[in-house]
C-alpha cells in the first residue's frame, strides 16, 4: 500500500529566506505516518503508540511558501522490533523528489513509553516491501569524538514540544539542534546575517535522527554540539543530548551541511576564515 498526503507549504513552514526548514520535514513525515497507519487500519489504540527510533532524511530540492507537495509513505518491512518505512517528497509538477526519507518505529506503552510487542498478525501486514532494498539506509555513522571546544546548551522540554506520542516532537528535536548550532556561530562571529551578507548560506543536504529515549515535558536536557568531517564545501555537525538527572543517552544527531552560492544555488568553497574561527569547534 502506498499512502498520499497532500499538503500545501505555508510560510509558517519557512526560514526567513523563504526556504522550507529543516525541521517541517519531520512534521510532514510524522503527519503523514499517521495518515498511512490509519489508511491501513493500523494506527495505535488505547494503551500503544508508535514511537521513532531512527529518521534520516535526504533534502534534494528546496521548497518553498505555496508549493503543494504530496508525501507518499510505504510501509516497507520489519527488522525485529522495528516498522521501518519509506517516505518521498514531491513537489506538484516535479519528476523528481524534494526530498526522500526512511524511519524506524517502535511501538511503546503510553503509560510507561516502554516498548511493546507487536500484536499478532501485525508484522505480516507492516512487510508490505520486504524483499526489496530500502531507499536510504537508516544506521547513522558513528559521531566522531567531540572537538576541544564543543557547545553545550541545557534545555526543559516544554508543553508546546510535545507531540501525539506524548514525547518532544521530531520537529522540536530538529529545531533544538540547529538552534544550537546557530549559537555556536555567534560564539566564533559567523552568524546567519553575516552569512547573508556575503551571499552565501549552508543547506542541510541530509539528516540522521536517532532517539535512544523519549524526552517527556519537564526534561531537564543537555545538548551537546562540535563539527566534523570539513570538506571543501561540506562540513557535518554532530549533536548528542543527556537527560540531566540520570545522564542518560536521549538522542544522537548529525546534519551534513553545504556550503551554497546564493546567486548561483551551486556549492562554494568554505572560506579559510571560517575555517580558523571554528577551528577549536572542529573534531
Amino acid at each position: 500500500m502506498t499512502y498520499i498526503n497532500d499538503i500545501l507549504i505555508r510560510r509558517s513552514d519557512c526560514d526567513p529566506l523563504g526556504h522550507v526548514r529543516t525541521s517541517a520535514y519531520l512534521s510532514f513525515l510524522h503527519e503523514s505516518d499517521l495518515g498511512a497507519l490509519e489508511a491501513a487500519q493500523l494506527p495505535a489504540d488505547a494503551e500503544r503508540l508508535w514511537s521513532a527510533q531512527q529518521i534520516v532524511v535526504e533534502f534534494l530540492q528546496p521548497l518553498m511558501p505555496g508549493d503543494r507537495l504530496q508525501v507518499r509513505v510505504d510501509l516497507h518491512s520489519t527488522a525485529g522490533d522495528l516498522s521501518r518505512r519509506c517516505y518521498e517528497f514531491m513537489r506538484e509538477g516535479d519528476e523528481k523528489p524534494a526530498a526522500r526519507a526512511a524511519a524506524a518505529w517502535r511501538l511503546l506503552e503510553k503509560s510507561s513509553l516502554r516498548p511493546a510487542p507487536f500484536p499478532s498478525g501485525l508484522a505480516t501486514r507492516l512487510n508490505e516491501g520486504a524483499g526489496y532494498p530500502l531507499p536510504l539506509a537508516l544506521e547513522m555513522p558513528a559521531l566522531s569524538p567531540p572537538a576541544p571546544e564543543p557547545l553545550s546548551l541545557r534545555y526543559q522540554v516544554s508543553w508546546g514540544d510535545i507531540s501525539v506520542d506524548y514525547q518532544q516532537s521530531y520537529r522540536a528535536w530538529v529545531d533544538l539542534m540547529i538552534e544550537c548550532g546557530l549559537r555556536s556561530g555567534v560564539r566564533y562571529g559567523w552568524t546567519a546575517q553575516r552569512s547573508q551578507e556575503m551571499d552565501k548560506i549552508f543547506v542541510a543536504r541530509k539528516l540522521w535522527l536517532a532517539l535512544d529515549e523519549p524526552a517527556r515535558h519537564g526534561d531537564e536536557l543537555s545538548i551537546t554540539t562540535w563539527l566534523a568531517e570539513p570538506g571543501r564545501s561540506t562540513i557535518t555537525r554532530q549533536y548528542t543530548a543527556q537527560r540531566l538527572r540520570d545522564g542518560a543517552s536521549i538522542a544522537r544527531a548529525r546534519i551534513l551541511w553545504v556550503y551554497l552560492d546564493l546567486s548561483s544555488g551551486r556549492p562554494a568553497r568554505m572560506p579559510a576564515e571560517f575555517m580558523e574561527n571554528f577551528r577549536e569547534h572542529i573534531s
